[in-house]
């Protein structure tokens, strides 16, 4: 829950799931109250914006700093102009990048307190792409194809773990990480409104 709130939603707790050997159940929750966050931001957060008279450049950084999964940040952000959504952007991918250090770090700490251990291999496919698409240009169509592939792999992903859930996992998730994720969410967007006020 915490990766999810600090780096980018549901990739950050499925990148960090196997490592840390996390139920699916509890994964499945997780990422269930992260999206349904989100949501509640791409609805509420350009009002938000606007009644706290914020420039599109503000509202962007306010949205790449607290929302958590990247289609949401530039789904909000679009909604409130174009200069927006180049901020968000920005900002955000400084925010998934975190993704590298924090899986290395998790995976070493493992790896210390147990014999049986796997590398995260994923991880320098995505340093891999990171640098691929730092280098090299790629034109529109092709961009599209790959965002498209990279959402439905995604999705395909989350699809293989809810096989996972059942109902009676629902059942017995506590109020307690609900009301860890609200507060979180409630403070980081607190602070962030602070910043651009003071």
């Amino acid at each position: 829950m915490v990766a999810g709130t600090a780096i980018c939603g549901g990739t950050a707790m499925a990148a960090l799931a196997p490592i840390i050997k996390s139920k699916a159940g509890e994964l499945v929750s997780s990422i269930s109250l992260i999206f349904l966050l989100n949501l509640i931001a791409i609805v509420i957060f350009p009002f938000l914006g606007h009644f706290l008279e914020m420039t599109e450049s503000e509202f962007g950084i306010f949205a790449a700093l607290t929302i958590h999964d990247t289609a949401s940040v530039i789904g909000a952000s679009s909604i409130y102009g174009e200069e927006s959504v180049v901020y968000a952007s920005v900002i955000k991918l400084g925010r998934t990048l975190w993704i590298i250090p924090t899986v290395i770090l998790f995976s070493l700490y493992f790896r210390s307190q147990e014999a049986e251990y796997e590398l995260p291999y994923f991880i320098l496919f995505f340093l891999g792409f990171v640098l691929l698409g730092s280098f090299i240009d790629l034109n529109q169509d092709a961009q599209f194809v790959l965002k498209k592939m990279s959402n439905t792999l995604f999705l395909l992903g989350l699809f293989f773990i809810g096989l996972k859930f059942d109902l009676k996992t629902l059942r017995d998730l506590s109020i307690r990480p609900i009301i860890f994720a609200l507060i979180l969410w409630l403070i980081i967007i607190c602070l962030t409104i602070v910043v651009f006020h003071v």
